[in-house]
């Protein structure tokens, strides 16, 4: 606009000296020829009369076109300036709805929020969740310092002045802050952020505070980790009872072997004996795994095939070999496979001939979620097995039967080589219920 009106100058400066260069050869011009051509000083007179109007009408013709053009490019020029301003009247209509907008989010926001400006961190605006984390006082229009004071010593103030300083957003996780509400001293934990704000320059001259009061959850994390300590405490005072318990049941059928001289009673003794040696090894390794889902199969094996063939003591011991890879079991399903352990070690260390026998283990996780353990025993055959460890006329293999059915698990006989292969399959899942729900009745 200001280069229109720069250009429509010199144009009227042109017309004008054009214009005043025109009249002025003219006016000497004309007089000169005048002379020259009219020697009668009448006529010569008159000429220069008609001479004159003739210069005022073509000034006066000239002088209107001046003005007409200015008018005409001023009325152009105002059109244009009226139409910059209600254009700018109409931005700035929707700038200042836009801020009443923010404004009333920012004020109804959910988390305590504020401006602060200068270098004095002068509050400049709150929301109503800042209020009521800071308590009922005059904040705005009152630097930090003035309106809470009781946080000049708490680091808050050297952390403002120094993102305003510097012009770098600092970020506040879990900070403790105190401050008095109603009276009292109150202790808030805040995750908070400030935020340098910055000018058309680039210059600072306020900070954007935003806050969260995670005062609440602070104060139920730390009830939650002493519940948890006192669940601890709880489950080590339960799993040394347990473990007390089981080895005085333990001791005393040791005792009651050692009154009887019948081989048969002392066998079913030592029998049962491990049968308490296996739940206590499996509740040790839920114990020191922590979880109902952590206890390891291969170690559970190993621990299970030393204290059985510890326990029955005798010359029949097979070697044992296990190749088990590492998979985890939940509780409810390693009891009964513990037990089922229980029962073959013991059938083979207590039931069969001295010999070289041989067992191996091994463990298939191929179709998951499904397992299968293989055990493969040497120098056995497949009837024999099944008449003296399977056959449910006899008390273990009742019990075999019933940790079968209660592992939900099939299982198959099949000869290798010179033995035979016992496998179990199962599906590897958490059962929900009571670990130790486990019932001798068979169905």
């Amino acid at each position: 606009m200001v280069a229109t009106i720069l250009h429509s100058g010199n144009r009227a400066l042109n017309i004008t000296l054009i214009y005043f260069t025109t009249a002025a050869l003219w006016i000497y011009g004309s007089d000169f020829l005048l002379e020259i051509l009219i020697s009668d000083m009448a006529m010569l007179t008159v000429s220069q009369t008609y001479k004159g109007l003739f210069f005022v009408s073509v000034t006066s013709l000239l002088l209107y076109v001046l003005i007409k053009s200015a008018t005409s490019q001023m009325e152009e020029r105002n059109r244009k300036i009226d139409a910059l301003l209600k254009s700018e009247k109409v931005k700035s209509h929707k700038i200042g709805e836009s801020m009443k907008r923010l404004q009333l989010v920012l004020v109804n926001a959910p988390s305590p929020i504020c401006f602060l400006e200068g270098d004095d961190h002068t509050y400049t605006f709150v929301n109503e969740a800042y209020k009521q984390m800071i308590g009922d006082r005059d904040l705005v229009g009152k630097p930090v310092s003035e309106a809470v004071p009781e946080i000049q010593s708490q680091g808050f103030i050297e952390i403002l002045d120094k993102v305003y300083q510097t012009g770098e957003m600092y970020l506040g996780k879990e900070v403790p802050m105190v401050i008095k509400k109603e009276g009292e001293r109150t202790v808030l934990y805040r995750d908070f952020i400030y935020m340098p704000l910055r000018d058309d320059e680039d210059r600072i001259y306020g900070i954007f505070v935003q806050a969260n009061d995670i005062t609440r959850l602070i104060r139920a994390n730390r009830e939650l980790e002493d519940l948890l300590a006192d669940k601890e405490i709880l489950l080590q005072e339960v799993h040394h009872r347990v473990k007390n318990n089981l080895a005085v049941v333990i001791g005393l059928i040791e005792l009651q072997a050692d009154h009887f001289k019948e081989s048969e009673i002392i066998k079913h003794l030592r029998h049962t004996q491990s049968r308490i040696h296996t739940i206590a090894d499996i509740h040790e390794l839920l114990y020191t795994k922590g979880g109902l889902k952590n206890i390891p199969l291969e170690e559970l094996i190993h621990i299970l095939a030393e204290t059985i063939f510890r326990i029955i003591d005798g010359d029949n011991v097979p070697a044992c070999r296990i190749e088990v890879e590492p998979h985890s079991l939940n509780i409810n399903q390693a009891i009964p496979l513990g037990l089922i352990f229980n029962e073959l070690f013991s059938f083979l260390a207590g039931k069969l001939e001295n010999n070289d026998r041989t067992v191996v283990i091994r463990s298939d996780y191929s179709e998951k979620p499904m397992v299968e353990i293989q055990i493969e025993i040497s120098d056995l055959n497949c009837t024999r097995f099944e008449n003296q460890f399977l056959d449910t006329d006899t008390f273990e293999g009742v019990l075999t039967s019933i940790f079968l059915q209660q592992l939900k698990a099939e299982s198959r006989i099949q000869e290798a080589g010179s033995g035979l292969e016992f496998c179990i399959r199962f599906e590897s899942i958490v059962r929900r219920g009571s670990a130790g729900n486990i019932s001798v009745r068979s169905e």
